[in-house]
């Protein structure tokens, strides 16, 4: 079978969903017994997958100018799934090409856009709600990463009931605790991370919840035997100039180090060097980085909204989104309280352990099959 995957997304800095859907082209590429075909854009960055059942495609169009790459995936990408004779088409990044004559299958992570639009920009509210709907009516099967999605979409969309499947994203095997060596000396010195710490990894964006975290580490910084200093991993993204004007405001500049975008590499170096991760999100359709740094052996404290209940089990800690005093507290155990740590750290390493991407790719395949099936 024939498979053509939309990787238009996939631009310089992986982050989210793009980071997903390279990893999970990957792991198809690793572990797929089909025939595929990456679709990328022009400025396609990383190096693509190889093996003997993966080919990659690198179209004319750009992905950084977001209205011809739109028009290219609804225009020229039917033409191509036809052109290759693919069997199947799967759009990872959300939004289906409407005009493909073959089942399509497309990746929901979330519903954000249409759920909580005040924490997406205005062009992501107005392209998910012109291209959501017609995207779910259009999919032969839909995948999510998890129940709390697949609630979230059903609410909004009840038809999908029949046509939708939860398959968990992947833990990356890079994420797990490493030896002492003078790496770790280096990748300190390169972000000038502080000798202890609190990290944050991910998009600085609204539904990040950043200006929350600040003020719970300020509530934490009054007590004068506390000694950490938080490092916030991840590129700038939008409306969070107030963040930075915050931790001004609460003299904090000395002890919060914005370490921007991270080396994909260097990035199990900061999991593994913190004292305790932190992710206090108000919405997740999955949420990677909890799993990713209970991988690398620190405890992890998130919020208690969206998906990330369900994703990190009874190995984090959970606390209230919007209240700074329960996200300090529950990072003050975490860091201070030895046998909550060490619990943990335990649970956070077997729970990590459930999520691969070989598994991931294995079940996708499979529900490609069942589309196929369905369609006789």
């Amino acid at each position: 079978m024939r498979i053509e995957l939309d990787g238009m997304l996939l631009k310089d800095e992986f982050a989210g969903v793009e980071f997903s859907i390279f990893s999970l082209a990957r792991a198809l590429a690793a572990f797929g017994s089909e025939q595929y075909e990456l679709v990328v854009p022009r400025e396609f960055p990383a190096s693509h997958p190889e093996a003997p059942n993966f080919e990659t495609f690198r179209a004319a169009a750009p992905a950084k100018i977001k209205t011809i790459r739109i028009l290219w995936e609804q225009m020229v990408f039917p033409i191509r799934i036809r052109k290759r004779r693919a069997a199947l088409v799967h759009a990872p990044g959300y939004i289906a090409p409407l005009l493909a004559d073959v089942p399509v299958v497309i990746s929901v992570y979330d519903v954000i856009a249409l759920k909580q639009p005040e924490l997406c920009t205005v062009s992501n509210r107005l392209h998910y709600r012109v291209f959501m709907p017609l995207s779910v009516q259009k999919a032969s099967g839909i995948i999510v990463p998890s129940e709390k999605t697949k609630q979230d979409l059903g609410e909004l969309f009840p038809k999908v009931e029949g046509k939708t499947t939860v398959i968990p994203l992947g833990v990356a095997t890079k994420y797990q605790v490493l030896e002492r060596t003078d790496s770790f000396h280096k990748i300190r010195q390169k972000y000038a991370l502080p000798q202890d710490f609190i990290l944050f990894v991910g998009q600085r964006e609204p539904k990040k919840n950043l200006q929350a975290l600040i003020h719970a580490f300020e509530i934490m910084a009054r007590d004068s035997s506390f000694n950490h200093g938080l490092v916030v991993a991840g590129k700038k993204g939008w409306g969070q100039s107030r963040v930075h004007r915050i931790v001004r405001d609460l003299g904090l500049s000395g002890r919060v180090t914005f370490a921007d975008f991270v080396a994909p590499e260097d990035l199990p170096y900061l999991y593994n060097m913190a004292d305790a991760f932190v992710f206090p999100s108000l919405y997740e359709g999955f949420g990677l980085p909890p799993l990713e740094a209970m991988a690398c052996g620190i405890p992890v404290v998130c919020s208690n909204r969206g998906s990330l209940p369900e994703v990190v089990g009874d190995a984090a800690l959970l606390a209230d989104a919007t209240d700074p005093s329960s996200i300090a507290a529950s990072l003050h155990r975490a860091i201070n309280e030895e046998k909550t740590r060490t619990d943990l750290i335990e649970k956070g390493k077997q729970r990590a352990r459930q999520f691969t991407w070989r598994k991931t790719a294995e079940l996708t395949e499979a529900f490609y099959r069942e589309i196929m099936s369905r369609q006789g």
